[in-house]
C-alpha cells in the first residue's frame, strides 16, 4: 500500500512492487521514489502513504531529499531497519545507515510524519517505531493487536480509519 491522496480531490497513485519495480536495487528504487515525489508530489495538500517495506522506501528516499517534504506521510507497520520473526532476523538495506543519519538529523524528512504500528508487531518490532517517534518528536499510532498484517486487507478498515482521522485532523 504505497500511495498518495492529495487535496479535496483525491488522486491515489501506487507503486507494484510485483514487476520491474522488484527488480531494481535497493538504491534505484529510492531514485525513483525521489524523483516521482519531486516532480508529482511535492505539496503541502499531498497524503503519501507507505505500508511495510514500501514505507521504508519511502522515508529513505525522502531522508535523500535536502528539502522537508511539504505534505504529510504515513508509514503504517514500517520497516525500521531490522526486524525478523524467530529465528528469522533481517537488516533492511540501509538499516543502521538510516539509524546513523536519523539521529544526525534530529528532525523528520516530512513537514509531518505519523506512524501507525501494532504493538505485537513480530516481524518489524514496535520499539523501533517508539524509538524514531521519540527522536523526531512524531506521532505514533500504536495498536495493541494486528501484528504485522496492520493495513493489510484483513486489518484494512481499522487502518483506513485511522487514515481518515489523521487526514481530518490535517484539514483542520
Amino acid at each position: 500500500m504505497a500511495g498518495l491522496i492529495k487535496g479535496q480531490d483525491i488522486e491515489i497513485s501506487s507503486v507494484d512492487f510485483t514487476d520491474e519495480f522488484a527488480k531494481l536495487l535497493f538504491t534505484e528504487q529510492m531514485d525513483l521514489f525521489t524523483r516521482i515525489i519531486r516532480k508529482d508530489y511535492w505539496n503541502k495538500d499531498a497524503l503519501l502513504v507507505g505500508r511495510s517495506f514500501g514505507a521504508w522506501i519511502l522515508i529513505n528516499a525522502l531522508m535523500k531529499i535536502d528539502d522537508t517534504y511539504p505534505g504529510t506521510v504515513i508509514l503504517i507497520a514500517s520497516v525500521l531497519g531490522q526486524g525478523g520473526q524467530g529465528n528469522l532476523q533481517f537488516i533492511a538495506p540501509r538499516g543502521w545507515k538510516f539509524w546513523e543519519e536519523a539521529e544526525a538529523r534530529k528532525d523528520s524528512p516530512a513537514s509531518r510524519l505519523v506512524l501507525i504500528h501494532a504493538v505485537d508487531d513480530d516481524q518489524c518490532p514496535y520499539k523501533h517505531a517508539e524509538r524514531l517517534s521519540k527522536l523526531w518528536d512524531i506521532e505514533l499510532v500504536s495498536f495493541q493487536s494486528g501484528g504485522h498484517g496492520l493495513g493489510a486487507r484483513t486489518r484494512r478498515m481499522q487502518v483506513t480509519e485511522a487514515v481518515e482521522r489523521l487526514w481530518r485532523l490535517a484539514e483542520d
